[in-house]
C-alpha cells in the first residue's frame, strides 16, 4: 500500500490536465506501489506490517512521493531518453528527448 496517492504524484509531476492523469494513473500507481514497497523494505516490514497510513508518517509519505516521481520518470529513461514528447506529463514536453551523451 502505498504511503503518497496518484493526485498527489501528479501534483509534484505538475500534471495538470485530467486527461493526461487518466492516462497515466496506472503507471502512477505502480510507481507509488513499488516506492512503497522499497521503503517497507528497508524499514524491515512486512506486507502485514506495513507502516500507519492514517494518519501517514511524513517521512513515508516524502520518501514515498520522491522515489514514486524517479519510478514514473523510469519509463521513458529506460528507453533511452527522458523527457521525450510522448511523456504523459506536460512540464517536459517541450524539451524533447535527451539521449546519452558520446564519448
Amino acid at each position: 500500500m502505498a504511503y503518497a496517492t496518484a493526485d498527489e504524484l501528479f501534483d509534484a509531476l505538475r500534471v495538470t490536465s485530467a486527461i493526461k492523469r487518466a492516462e497515466a494513473r496506472p503507471l502512477a500507481d505502480a510507481s507509488l506501489a513499488a516506492a512503497a514497497a522499497e521503503i517497507d523494505q528497508v524499514c524491515g516490514r512486512l506486507v502485514t506490517d506495513q507502516l500507519p497510513v492514517d494518519p501517514p508518517d511524513p517521512l513515508a509519505h516524502m520518501v514515498n512521493l520522491a522515489r514514486g516521481v524517479e519510478w514514473y520518470k523510469a519509463s521513458d529513461a529506460a528507453f533511452g531518453g527522458s523527457g521525450s514528447s510522448s511523456s504523459a506529463f506536460s512540464a517536459y514536453q517541450p524539451t524533447g528527448s535527451h539521449g546519452t551523451p558520446r564519448l
